[in-house]
């Protein structure tokens, strides 16, 4: 009996999943916001210097015809203290990601505070002639923001909604 309700529960999952994948590489922890909510250890590196290496395991282990969301976090991706440098990685990483999925989003998880926000516009705008780049962002005001940091968020969301999913 087990075993047919088993057939059972697997055929209505089956029809319940959806024609898109997902992948969620977290990159790094390092941020420069404490919300409350995050469990992230804020302060570590770990991570920084192996990008490429984990879009290589992600990119050894999915196939390339499958239809793709994938989103690339920290920590914070885009922080101010940052060199070119790393954007630079960024759009490697990226580049890497859209040219293997036949069909892929890359998604850009960012909270939206530092300075710089040039640099994030220009890296979308590289990585869309290898396909569709967007940014995921949130708001949580009572978890997240000092006042200074909601007049950053909301300065910055001006100048990347086009972009924001």
């Amino acid at each position: 009996m087990v075993g047919d309700d088993l057939i059972v529960l697997v055929d209505l999952l089956k029809k319940k999943k959806g024609q898109t994948k997902e992948a969620h590489l977290i990159l790094f922890e390092y941020c420069n916001l404490r919300c409350s909510f995050c469990h992230q250890d804020h302060d570590s590196k770990v991570g920084l210097n192996s990008i490429q290496e984990k879009v290589t395991k992600l990119i050894e282990n999915t196939d390339q015809s499958d239809k793709y969301i994938v989103t690339l976090t920290g920590g914070e991706l885009f922080l101010d203290e940052f060199d070119d440098g790393m954007f630079e990685e960024y759009f490697q990483a990226g580049k890497r990601l859209l040219e293997h999925f036949e069909d892929a989003v890359l998604v850009l998880g960012t909270n939206l505070v530092y300075r710089r926000v040039e640099r994030v516009v220009e890296l979308i705008e590289r990585l869309r002639v290898y396909g569709e780049v967007v940014l995921a962002t949130s708001f949580d005001p009572a978890g997240r923001f000092s006042e200074d940091n909601k007049k950053l968020f909301f300065s910055n969301l001006d100048k990347v909604a086009t972009y924001v999913q």
